[in-house]
């Protein structure tokens, strides 16, 4: 099996095809409004020459307009006055002809009131096919003393604790997830999209989180909670130079949408198992930071870039996040696994065996005649780069985030909901630090981390306890 495993050098840190697109709306007045249509039209003159395919709406939200002025005054020649009022920012994701997006900025860039920006990438952080330890092929349960936590007298059912993945989808019917999930959102307004979880990592992460454990077959996830899942990739996989393949990454306004029906949907954790180098745009980062504030704990994986440095990775450096690091089946962070002075703890990461969708799928698809496209060619889908179906062993700081999740889902059963910092607190306090964190010498009380391991390696025992 080829692997899909991407770090940053592979990917692009912006998507070569889409823009973030905002344009004032002011006050509404006669005036306002015959500049907010002046402003859209320099939008509609580019779809009309085809530049721009598509515009999506994301959302609207209200600035005062001496924040905006700040905002755009080095992205077109006018600037807002400075008063109290408060202008409206409508924003938008535009498809770009391939090949124009430095044309489009470039046309948008004196547009007085409109601001052009490239999208940053997203995308996963696992590769499959690895192979667990034929003796204890649930060695990660083992590891943060799941089977323990069973026998606790006062451990509570997670069944009312509802954790979001959002994800590459899922296969409901999969036999050890059906009955898991509360909800599905599939929709994607721009593109036609399945049900279908066609790479597997969706279904693989939420396994880790929740799969049945009382069906006498399969897996044992780290709780019992509702799932609610968002798919944020497409169907379509975007070809990658750098691999000379065709790979999934997150559409960026599923991904926005998501996020935002979250603070709506009872949302306790949240699971993102993706990364991107490049800072969050304020579509992605407000949200997240919204949830934490409303009492949601946010998961997110640390990345995969050791070997190249561990360069920062988002969301997971995002302010309030639960940033998860990876570790092996002896307690060490693994060859992978970022580090991070950002890091909160490590889960393991290697070889963790969970659920796949049950119907055939790829991870990704090799240029046609598996030839490199010559430079100006759009390249054609090849032979599709095969997964397993139904379990498998993949890993991943993406394998390492879910069991902080899970675990996190017990705690808030047992203890009742919380706040994001206090269940941060509690996970960390509890975590192992194991022999392999020789340089560890700060103390708790300091609040000092080690930048590979965090507070060290989740323990569910200690942490129920």
């Amino acid at each position: 099996m080829v692997s899909s495993f991407l770090t940053f050098l592979d990917l692009p840190e912006y998507y070569d095809d889409k823009l973030l697109l905002r344009v004032a709306k002011e006050p509404s007045t006669a005036a306002g409004t015959d500049a907010f249509v002046s402003r859209q039209s320099a939008v509609t003159a580019l779809q009309e020459e085809g530049l721009i395919l598509k515009v999506v709406p994301l959302a609207a939200r209200a600035v005062r307009r001496a924040s905006y002025s700040a905002a755009v005054a080095g992205a077109g020649r006018g600037v807002i006055e400075a008063d109290e009022e408060s202008t409206e920012l409508v924003t938008s994701i535009a498809d770009v002809e391939p090949g124009s997006l430095a044309k489009v900025i470039r046309r948008l860039k004196g547009e007085h009131g409109v601001q052009a920006k490239r999208v940053p990438a997203r995308y996963l952080c696992a590769t499959p096919a690895a192979i667990p330890p034929a003796e204890k092929p649930l060695w990660n349960l083992e590891r943060i003393r799941w089977q323990e936590t069973r026998t606790l007298e006062d451990l509570k059912p997670a069944a009312d604790i509802t954790v979001a993945v959002l994800d590459t989808g899922i296969d409901a019917d999969h036999p050890d997830l059906h009955g898991r999930i509360d909800s599905y959102e599939y929709s994607h307004p721009q593109y036609e999209v399945t049900e279908k979880d066609f790479y597997g990592h969706g279904t693989h992460v939420a396994g880790i989180v929740g799969a049945l454990t009382n069906n006498a077959f399969g897996i044992h996830g780290v709780s019992d909670c509702r799932l609610k899942v968002w798919k944020i990739f497409t169907d379509e996989p975007h070809f990658i130079p750098a691999r000379n393949m065709f790979c999934y990454l997150v559409d960026p306004v599923a991904y926005v949408q998501a996020l935002e029906a979250c603070l709506t949907a009872s949302v306790d954790v949240l699971n993102l198992s993706i990364a991107g180098p490049v800072k969050p745009y304020e579509e992605e980062e407000e949200p997240i930071k919204k949830l934490i504030e409303n009492g949601a704990t946010v998961v997110a994986a640390m990345g995969n870039e050791r070997m190249f440095g561990s360069p920062k990775s988002y969301p997971a450096a995002i302010e309030g996040v639960i940033a998860v690091g990876a570790t092996n089946l002896n307690d060490e962070v693994t060859a992978f696994s970022s580090a991070g002075s950002h890091i909160s703890l490590c889960a393991p990461g290697q070889a963790i065996w969970s659920t796949l969708p049950s119907y055939a799928g790829q991870t990704g698809f090799l240029p046609k005649n598996n030839k490199r496209p010559s430079k100006g060619t759009k390249p054609e889908l090849g032979k599709p780069i095969t997964r397993e179906t139904d379990y498998d062993a993949w890993s991943g700081t993406s394998m390492a985030a879910p069991h902080v999740a899970g675990a996190i889902a017990l705690f808030l059963a047992k203890h009742g909901k919380d706040s994001s910092n206090r269940v941060r607190e509690a996970v960390e306090r509890s975590a192992d630090q194991v022999e392999a964190m020789t340089n560890y010498e700060a103390t708790r009380e300091k609040d000092s981390k080690n930048s590979d391991y965090g507070a060290g390696r989740l323990n569910l025992l200690k942490l129920l306890q």
